[in-house]
């Protein structure tokens, strides 16, 4: 309502949210009465009117001492007494409006000017930065201010919000048989992954010798080369400490071999192993190990910390797997169509560095001729342009779209079989973020 009041043009989407709410309260009232049989008097119940058939026995002040009093109370003037001897409820009511929503589009339409996904944790990821700047704080000047340089440089933010939004997904669907404390170590395992991905770029940064990031110098090129790389290694090392703290064994199984595949994948595109394999196949294994292995055990590990059923894990690995693939298909796209500008970074980077991304793969299939340009990682004089224009001159672009469109929908339908709240709408929404996101 406050975003209704003061935003005017978002009222669309406000609306929507409320409407998701109320289904969200809804789901969990009727969730609640199922578990729980209500002992008192008989009471007939319709859509509009509830009317009690026998008075509730009252206390010497004359208010109510039914236990359906303290369960179901708007107030002070409307009170609701529920029996489940005769079916007779508060379900007639919570199931007429669910009826209604399921029958609503509950998706925030383009034109509605639907917020940002990632403003409904935007509070969340405040605090997540403040706690990941608590924690590199150090007696060495120049060791705090490096730990701290990206994490001050405000980045997307994008993988720590996947892990609060999925696991309020997972609340939304568990109710009251998620752990107690769940949330809390979710916002910690949030804070880890973050850590973990400013660490990586850290180390990325210095193997690709970038001399810039998110618009400001790199940090190699700040620092120098030695500096960087120990400013990585201490952001990993408190990124452990943190892991540590949250004393799960399996959350620390997985974000220790999340580490390990960062540097896999690292070695996977440096150097090319002679596999039986595909290059298209490779590419994928290698961008799956490099950006989407972070963004799936980030999920899998949120769905640990909520006590899930194992079906909920797997799903919880779908979704951050595909949308971790589909993020870094579109990365490799805007390499060839974004401006230096719009990424924060040079553009065409690959090319210079010799890799042979989703869209110059796709080409390929049209100008053979690419193969030689591939295996000589495009370092003869004109190698670079060459490539620019035949990939420009084929389906490449338009398949690499195709490809990342794929995979976020892969996401978007591993989501499915959770219960609908605002925090899958807005996972959902994420995917198509993902999609049309310039930088």
């Amino acid at each position: 309502w406050r975003q209704a009041l003061f935003h005017p043009d978002r009222l669309a989407s406000s609306a929507l949210l409320i409407m998701q709410s109320v289904g969200s309260v809804c789901r969990q009232v009727s969730h609640v009465l199922t578990k729980s049989a209500i002992p008192g008097g008989q009471t007939a119940v319709s859509g509009e009117l509830l009317r009690n058939s026998r008075k509730p026995e009252r206390n010497r002040r004359g208010l109510c001492q039914s236990p359906a009093c303290s369960r179901s109370r708007f107030g002070n003037q409307f009170r609701a007494y529920a029996t489940f001897k005769e079916k007779a409820s508060i379900f007639p009511f919570v199931n007429n409006v669910l009826k209604l929503l399921d029958r609503a589009d509950l998706h925030t339409p383009a034109s509605a000017g639907a917020p940002n996904p990632l403003d409904f944790v935007a509070k969340d990821l405040t605090i997540i930065k403040k706690d990941i700047v608590n924690l590199l704080t150090t007696d060495h000047p120049l060791l705090k201010m490096m730990g701290q340089y990206y994490v001050n440089l405000q980045g997307k933010q994008m993988r720590p919000a996947v892990v609060l939004l999925l696991s309020r997904a997972l609340q939304s669907h568990l109710m009251d048989q998620a752990e107690s404390d769940a949330l809390g170590k979710q916002a910690q395992l949030a804070a880890i992954v973050e850590m973990i991905h400013t660490a990586s770029i850290i180390h990325d940064d210095v193997v690709d010798d970038a001399d810039s990031r998110r618009g400001h110098l790199s940090i190699n090129a700040k620092f120098g080369n030695k500096l960087a790389i120990l400013a990585g290694d201490y952001l990993l090392a408190q990124a452990s400490m943190s892991l540590a703290r949250l004393e799960q064994h399996e959350v620390t199984r997985l974000i220790s071999l999340t580490i390990a595949e960062l540097v896999e994948g690292e070695f996977m595109q440096l150097r090319p192993s002679n596999s039986e394999e595909s290059e298209f196949e490779y590419y994928l294994r290698k961008t799956y190990r490099k950006t989407a292995s972070l963004i799936a055990n980030g999920c899998r590990s949120a769905a640990v910390l909520s006590a899930a059923p194992p079906d909920l894990v797997e799903l919880a690995s779908a979704y951050g797997a595909n949308l971790g693939i589909a993020f870094q298909v579109v990365d490799d796209l805007l390499d060839f169509t974004a401006s230096g500008e719009q990424l924060g970074k040079p553009a065409a980077v690959d090319l210079r560095l010799g890799l042979a991304t989703a869209p110059v793969l796709f080409a390929k299939q049209e100008h053979p001729q690419l193969g030689q340009l591939i295996k000589r990682k495009f370092q003869h004089d004109g190698d670079v342009h060459t490539a620019l224009s035949l990939v420009q001159n084929s389906q490449g672009l338009e398949r690499t779209r195709q490809l990342a469109a794929e995979y976020a929908q892969k996401a978007v339908d591993a989501l499915k079989p959770l219960r609908d709240s605002v925090a899958k709408a807005k996972l959902e929404e994420l995917a198509d973020l993902v999609l049309k996101r310039s930088r």
